[in-house]
């Protein structure tokens, strides 16, 4: 955490808002983490549903892993 000795000079009122600022920007980086690895997740099943309906036979796991990472 930041100290009121690592900025001396600096103004309180602006560091406890760049705090903050920094604050809300891990939450909103811990978010889309956590969406892109959803959409990941989703984008698989949906590709796993689509090529058993197109093929019109089972995918086993090895070909979806295929499709996702290439």
């Amino acid at each position: 955490m930041i100290t009121s000795n690592d900025y001396r000079g600096v103004n309180p009122r602006r560091m406890a808002w760049l705090e903050n600022q920094n604050r809300a920007l891990l939450k909103q980086n811990a978010g889309l983490k956590r969406f892109a690895v959803l959409t990941f997740i989703f984008g698989c099943l949906v590709t796993f549903i689509f090529m058993s309906v197109v093929t019109m036979e089972p995918v086993w796991i090895d070909q979806v892993a295929t499709a996702c990472v290439g």
